[in-house]
Order: structure tokens, then sequence, then C-alpha cells
């Protein structure tokens, strides 16, 4: 294994397995890079390996150290006040006072776990 200075640099040249993410942080894919001696590893590339890969969640570089973050992209959620939607397209949390959860009808409201029928509507 290629040893790097306090620096970054490399002691030496060859080649190495890195972790890259994209211009989000996000882990992109591993792949093998030539380092020559003197040299750094290419922009955005970690020589730590990510976590493995957690259902719901993304894994995204921050404060030199990889985290798992909720990712609901693609998904519609409502808005728990007037019924509204929107897809997501941001990792993250689902924001406040919305809900993954469809309402039935225009009828509904959210009693703060789930849709119910309002009798006066």
């Amino acid at each position: 294994m290629i040893q790097f200075d306090q620096q970054g640099f490399a002691l030496e040249s060859g080649e190495i397995t890195v972790y890259q993410t994209n211009s989000n942080n996000e882990f992109s894919g591993a792949t093998t890079e030539f380092v020559s001696v003197g040299g750094g590893l290419s922009a955005n590339s970690y020589l730590d390996a990510p976590p493995n890969v957690k259902n719901g969640f993304a894994i995204v570089r921050e404060n030199n150290s990889w985290q798992y973050v909720e990712d609901h992209r693609g998904e519609t959620v409502y808005s728990t006040v007037d019924r509204s939607s929107f897809e997501i397209k941001e990792l993250g949390k689902i924001p406040e006072n919305y809900t993954a959860v469809k309402p039935e009808n225009d009828y509904c409201d959210w009693n703060g776990m789930q849709w119910v029928i309002n009798a006066e509507k």
C-alpha cells in the first residue's frame, strides 16, 4: 500500500483504490488510481472505504468521514396542512408538516399520525 505524508503527498508511486464522491459529496464509486511520488489523490477521492449501502439512505462525505443521510429523492410527499404534494429532489429528511402517506381524499385531515376523515367536510 502506498504511504502518504501528513500533507497528503505520496511517498512512493503506484496504484491505490480510492473512494469517490460527486459534486454533492455523495459516494459515487470506487476506482483504482495511479499516484506518482510527491503527488496526491484526485479531487473528491478518499482512502477510507464508505460503510455498506443502507436502504433509504445515501452515503455522504461530511466532516472528513462517511455519513448516512436520509434519501427520499423521487418520493412524493403530502402537506399535512393543505394536502398539496411535491416530489423530493434532494437528500435529507422529509420536510416538517409533510408525510409520505397519501391522503385518501379531500375530506381527510392529518391527526399527527395518519389521515382521518373529517365528517364536517
